[in-house]
């Protein structure tokens, strides 16, 4: 049975992101999978609000995405959704302080993720993601693109910048 454990040196990464953000009242992940990252943003008091977006498709990673989220009562809406459904129902209504893309790793589907999701991004807000690695060469192609280079990178891949300030 999968314990969907996040690896230490993959946890730290992630604090380390969480240590260079101010506060975030409203954060929103794409591609929570079992909730790994969403547990760690929420344990850091970072993130007050997060809204975690993915289509869930195997049943046991869902019921562990729950089982995690169950620690945080009230500050967890879980939308079971594919990016680009998500954002056509949050496009009008929605702003946040942090934007966290971890759902495909090809060009094509983070070059889209990047381009639309900063648009509901408040200005001087953080976007961020996942697998900025040479073995998701896809990730890396769209960030430099959009961004140059991403304002900070961590050891498990995740990388950060800040948007308009």
């Amino acid at each position: 049975m999968n314990t969907y454990r996040q690896k230490k040196r993959n946890a730290g990464g992630l604090l380390d992101l969480c240590a260079a953000l101010p506060k975030c009242v409203n954060a929103i992940e794409i591609g929570s999978y079992a909730g790994e990252s969403a547990a760690i943003f929420l344990a850091s008091d970072k993130m007050l609000y997060l809204t975690c977006v993915d289509p869930f498709y195997e049943d046991d990673v869902e019921r562990e995405f729950d089982r995690r989220m169950a620690a945080f009562p009230g500050r967890v809406t879980k939308t079971k959704a594919t990016s680009m459904t998500a954002l056509e129902g949050l496009i009008h209504r929605a702003w946040f302080d942090f934007i966290y893309l971890d759902a495909m790793h090809d060009y094509p589907s983070v070059s889209w993720d990047i381009r639309h999701w900063q648009l509901l991004l408040r200005p001087g807000g953080y976007i961020g993601g996942h697998d900025y690695t040479e073995k998701q060469p896809g990730v890396v192609r769209a960030v430099n693109e959009e961004f140059g280079k991403p304002w900070r990178t961590f050891q498990d891949g995740s990388w950060l910048c800040r948007i308009g300030m």
